[in-house]
């Protein structure tokens, strides 16, 4: 018996990679406005590798988020593409104490530091 771990992901299909990048937003779009349990997310990009990046419109708890991601996950595997995944953006931190500290939190990218 083979784990499901070690299984080739499904690739997304010639047709996803032939449409523009305003085509692929467009349809995942598409897919938040026909059910409105996905109506607090907000898509941001979508590849052609099949990565669909989203933020969320408003703050949730990690239980609430984490289903209504993978929900909209399979919604849109079974609707546009079998080969497209899901990736929530992170937010900035808001939290105003630690802002009145100084101290910041930066969550972008650090380069790697040349030898």
């Amino acid at each position: 018996m083979q784990n499901e771990a070690e299984l080739e992901s499904p690739q997304t299909s010639t047709e996803w990679k032939l449409k523009s990048d305003d085509q692929r937003v467009k349809l995942v779009e598409d897919v938040c406005l026909k059910n409105v349990k996905f109506a607090p997310i907000a898509v941001s990009r979508a590849l052609e590798d099949g990565t669909i990046f989203v933020t969320l419109l408003e703050a949730l708890p990690p239980h609430i988020r984490g289903t209504l991601l993978l929900d909209f996950e399979f919604e849109l595997k079974a609707i546009v593409d079998p080969g497209l995944v899901v990736w929530c953006e992170p937010l900035g931190d808001k939290s105003t104490l630690r802002n009145l500290r100084g101290i910041v939190i930066r969550t972008e990218r650090v380069a790697e530091p040349r030898r």
